[in-house]
């Protein structure tokens, strides 16, 4: 009975202090991006994850979320990364010339209002192989 008991507590300790967490952009066809009065065309996702600079002309998947402790940064793992190709065109007023060859993910800690919380960012286009794919 102490094995049996042995045995589960070791496997909810394992599963427990790790997060799975499954992503998908949300590509939209819409390329107009509103900026105050200015209209520029790049390609969109969910607006809640956007993050577009528009000093580098850049774009990042951003997403927040709650933690009950500050998150390993070193820890995160990107698997099966499913791309599709994007045309010249369809990157509208992005520099082509800053789009990463990897989706250069980071994991960063940060604290507001005394809530942890956990920041994801990405670069949802990438280029390789002289071809840009989302």
């Amino acid at each position: 009975m102490k094995k049996i008991l042995f045995f589960f507590l070791f496997v909810f300790g394992i599963s427990w202090g790790q997060n799975k967490t499954d992503l998908r952009v949300n590509w939209l066809s819409k390329n107009d991006f509103n900026i105050g009065p200015y209209q520029i065309k790049i390609p969109q996702f969910d607006a809640q994850y956007l993050d577009f600079d528009s000093g580098t002309n850049t774009l990042l998947y951003s997403s927040s979320f709650s933690t009950t402790t500050a998150v390993d940064e070193k820890s995160l793992v990107i698997t099966n990364v499913t791309t599709s190709p994007i045309s010249v065109a369809d990157l509208g007023q992005l520099d082509k010339t800053k789009i990463p060859a990897n989706i250069n993910a980071k994991l960063e800690n940060s604290v507001a209002r005394d809530k942890q919380n956990a920041l994801l960012t990405f670069s949802p286009v990438i280029q390789q192989n002289d071809a840009f794919y989302k």
